[in-house]
């Protein structure tokens, strides 16, 4: 028994709907080969970068802490600092902070606040870079203060 798939068809319109399923056939592995083997590679390697990236930004966070934690050591050891605390010396001020935006660039730092014990801010200075200027010290900096 003979199956005519076709049969009645002319020779043309035969050519016609095997090409057509042939480029649709192509289109569809093209799709699933582009989407398993390309798509995926490109994912896993924009990961990558990003961790990498991301290990580079916290390598750039860890130095800064470092150098700011050497610059409060710095500080703190001043014998005019604990004095400026213990009894509002503003001399201390006058002396060390006459052009305070200047010593927080030197300092590499946008912001300087001396507290007590209970975290009491007693002096503070804030250097808006985005601004270039000296602001207010920001809230949300004095509530981390009283923690």
């Amino acid at each position: 028994m003979k199956i005519k798939l076709f049969s009645g068809l002319s020779i043309y319109k035969k050519m016609v709907i095997i090409f057509t399923i042939i480029i649709t056939l192509s289109a569809i592995s093209t799709v699933l080969i582009n989407r398993f083997l390309f798509l995926e590679s490109y994912v896993r390697l924009e990961e990558n970068q990003i961790l990498e990236e991301s290990e580079g930004i916290k390598e750039l966070i860890n130095r800064n802490l470092e150098n700011l934690d050497s610059t409060c050591i710095d500080w703190a050891h001043w014998d005019d600092s604990y004095n400026f605390v213990s009894g509002l010396n503003q001399d201390f001020i006058d002396i060390n902070f006459a052009d305070a935006a200047d010593t927080l660039y030197t300092l590499d730092i946008n912001i300087m606040a001396f507290t007590d014990k209970e975290g009491n801010i007693i002096y503070s200075n804030y250097f808006n870079s985005s601004y270039d200027m000296q602001q207010d010290i920001p809230e949300e900096i004095k509530i981390l203060a009283k923690k």
